[in-house]
């Protein structure tokens, strides 16, 4: 029970941007696609630029699940980026929620994906102090959405600063360009300079500080920590990354790349045995996995040599149509499972999460008009996080918060990036580990995640564990757990999920645990 929030006042109506209904949006909520997709930026990125508000501080009050009671402050507020504070270049929003101790207490950077998804997901989806109510599988229980006290939020062992990116929630490029930030680099340097600016604001350098991040967030969370030692020089303790995209080369495929195809076969099993597609002795994920680098990698590096058993196997493993997986020589693509799957039924599997689905509203349509994830969870994460900025944390300033924003991915330069090359945090990540002998690595995913296959970081993270040396399994922790790309917000999920990052964050976690 929130024992010392404001009294509630009606929720003033605030303009909120949405993508389209298709799942072809970015990779925190969407899919990946190729270069040459960027966009001019539109004219209302850009603010004019009046003084910014003062932060605004509450204070509440949380029952946590051993019973204790957890007193805490929330503050609101932006961090100018630029030379100039009185015209700064750009405003980042951000929701920190902090505890009174004399301890030192970590604090935990966490930011979304997309590019161009504010940090709501993870704030009022699962690991803050009020999040959204949902159902046994994480969707909204409500309508309209009703948020609840989480027992669960991370805030219990780490102070938390959710991060809106320039361009998403109520940050906003200003006196700046926007070209500065909607790039690899920018971004990272964006973010860099946004833990910089907010350690030094609030006297927080000396703690431990974490990274977090779902996604893309996850690729920011794994290669800012080696760029912000050599930068800022701010000594980061761990990362955590939760569906990260690490590389992708490793998820976008392609016919030159068998590992990637190979590496996403286990989350189809997962998803296909989740939805009762495997029959009634369906093969393990262990099966699946030694299958996945064994023959089934085998047949995709000589796909001349594949015969009518092999195709057998891999229906076995996928519950996919046999004519379907021999049309395509056992290569599976997102539409194959997310149409194929449940076709008998006229049903879609969502991406982000394969044991979900939802019926297909337009099955004329070459591409998926509605994820159940995706498309499902907009309004009532876009409403929840609006309800607990107005009605519980006082912030009146800002218009137009922006859950998903199109512009910004539609800008993007992925060129700038070296997307045209080999778009990957990988090296950056065992330069972390390699620079800092006590910097962790903690990996969450859950295991019928299409989108971000936890095979496949967990295959990418076992490529850098020399970097740990002979300590990489205290230092390096992959978790696979039932769910989705937004494992957070399924209740059973996300209270195993709390006791694990409670125990890496207290340095008692490994990874053969």
């Amino acid at each position: 029970m929130l024992i010392t929030a404001p009294p509630r006042r009606p929720l003033k109506p605030v303009p909120v941007s949405h993508t389209a209904a298709s799942p072809l949006y970015g990779l925190a909520f969407g899919l990946l696609i190729g270069p040459g997709m960027s966009a001019p930026l539109l004219a209302d990125e850009t603010e004019p630029t009046p003084p910014l508000p003062d932060p605004v501080t509450t204070e509440h009050s949380l029952e946590l699940l051993d019973g204790n009671t957890l007193d805490y402050q929330a503050t609101v507020g932006y961090v100018p980026l630029g030379e100039s504070m009185d015209e700064p270049d750009a405003r980042v929003f951000t929701v920190s929620y902090t505890v009174d101790s004399d301890e030192d207490r970590p604090v935990t950077f966490m930011v979304n994906g997309g590019p161009g998804a504010a940090s709501a997901y993870l704030n009022v989806g699962g690991l803050g102090p009020r999040v959204l109510e949902t159902d046994d599988q994480g969707l909204a229980a409500s309508t309209p959405p009703r948020l609840v006290d989480n027992p669960k939020t991370w805030l219990a062992f780490t102070d938390l600063v959710f991060i809106d990116p320039v361009g998403t929630g109520f940050s906003r490029v200003m006196g700046g360009e926007a070209d500065q930030y909607y790039s690899r680099d920018g971004d990272l340097a964006a973010m860099e300079e946004t833990l910089e600016r907010w350690l030094d604001e609030y006297g927080r350098r000396g703690d431990p500080v974490y990274l977090a991040g779902e996604s893309y967030g996850g690729y920011r969370a794994a290669a800012l920590p080696a760029r912000i030692a050599k930068g800022s020089g701010i000594s980061l303790s761990g990362t955590v990354l939760i569906s990260p995209a690490l590389d992708y080369g490793m998820l976008e495929h392609g016919t030159a790349r068998p590992i990637g195809w190979a590496l996403s076969l286990p989350a189809i099993t997962a998803a296909a045995k989740a939805q009762g597609r495997l029959g009634d002795d369906p093969p393990s994920l262990d099966e699946a996995e030694a299958f996945a680098l064994g023959d089934y990698l085998q047949g995709l590096i000589h796909p001349g040599q594949i015969d009518d058993d092999w195709i057998d196997e891999v229906a076995r493993f996928t519950g996919l149509s046999r004519d379907r997986l021999k049309a395509t020589r056992g290569r599976i693509t997102l539409d194959m499972t997310q149409r194929g799957l449940l076709m008998d039924e006229g049903r879609l599997v969502s991406l982000y999460d394969g044991g979900i689905d939802n019926l297909d509203p337009v099955p004329t349509h070459l591409q998926p008009q509605a994820d159940a994830i995706l498309d499902g969870l907009t309004a009532p994460l876009s409403t929840a996080m609006l309800d607990h900025l107005r009605n519980t944390l006082d912030w009146e300033h800002g218009h137009q918060y922006r859950l998903l924003s199109r512009n910004v991915f539609r800008a993007w330069d992925w060129e700038a990036s070296g997307r045209e090359g080999h778009f990957t945090a990988m090296d950056e990540l065992a330069t972390a580990l390699s620079l800092n002998r006590d910097f962790r690595i903690f990996s969450v995913h859950g295991e019928a995640d299409l989108i971000t296959p936890y095979f496949t970081t967990e295959w990418l993270l076992g490529q850098i564990a020399f970097a740990a040396g002979d300590e990489a399994d205290s230092r390096i922790i992959p978790r696979a757990y039932p769910g989705g790309h937004m494992l957070y917000m399924r209740a059973d999920t996300n209270e195993a999920l709390f006791d694990d990052a409670a125990a890496f964050y207290q340095g008692e976690l490994r990874a053969d645990d």
